[in-house]
This record gives structure tokens, C-alpha cells and sequence, in this order.
């Protein structure tokens, strides 16, 4: 499992006990799977499903927490960031990350 998390979901701490935190999906040939990271700040959970035309990530951050998610390998060149069904970001490089407070979220990456 911590494989998954750190490799496939790409969860990895950036600072102590993941006070701060990054989620870089890499999910290589899988189509959707779902992580659980137990953190001294509370749990960690993150699901990617892989649709033909987005990626979505579903991701709790935990009290005290604050994750930068950068978008998913294997989309071509530069995505659009949507939330609530309305773009966050347009043209989004692979290594441009989108900074979350602690709640649940859900993104869609789309090919821009």
C-alpha cells in the first residue's frame, strides 16, 4: 500500500507529519483507484478515475493540513483545472500545482 499511495496517487509529505503534503497522480495503465494515508493530522483520502476526455480526483486534507495537487501524468500537453463544474485554471502545465486549505475536494482535469 505504500506503493500506491506514494508511486500511483502520488502522496507524498513536504514538511513533517504532512503539515504540508503534495498529490501527484501517476497512474500509469490503471483507470481509477482510491488511497487512504494515515497522517498524525488525521486520514488522507484520494480517489482518481480516468474518463477518455478528464481525469477527476477526489481529496480530503485534514485539519492543519494544506496539499498542493499538481495534475495527473498522461494527459497530452497542458489541462484546464474545473471545479463545481466551472474552470479554476486554464493551460495548466504539468509541474503547476493548485494549493488546497484543509476540506474535501474534487477537481477535473480536462485536455485544454
Amino acid at each position: 500500500m505504500i506503493l500506491l499511495s506514494a508511486f500511483s496517487a502520488g502522496v507524498t509529505p513536504t514538511s513533517p507529519g504532512y503539515e504540508h503534503f503534495q498529490v501527484r497522480p501517476q497512474p500509469g495503465p490503471m483507470r481509477e483507484f482510491s488511497v487512504c494515508v494515515p497522517s498524525v493530522r488525521g486520514v488522507i483520502n484520494t480517489t482518481f478515475t480516468r474518463h477518455d476526455d478528464r481525469d477527476v480526483i477526489t481529496l480530503s486534507v485534514p485539519p492543519g493540513c494544506r496539499c498542493d495537487l499538481f495534475p495527473p501524468t498522461g494527459r497530452r500537453g497542458a489541462v484546464s483545472v474545473w471545479s463545481a463544474g466551472r474552470p479554476v485554471r486554464e493551460s495548466v502545465a504539468a509541474d503547476v500545482a493548485v494549493t488546497l486549505e484543509p476540506g474535501d475536494h474534487r477537481f477535473e482535469f480536462r485536455d485544454a
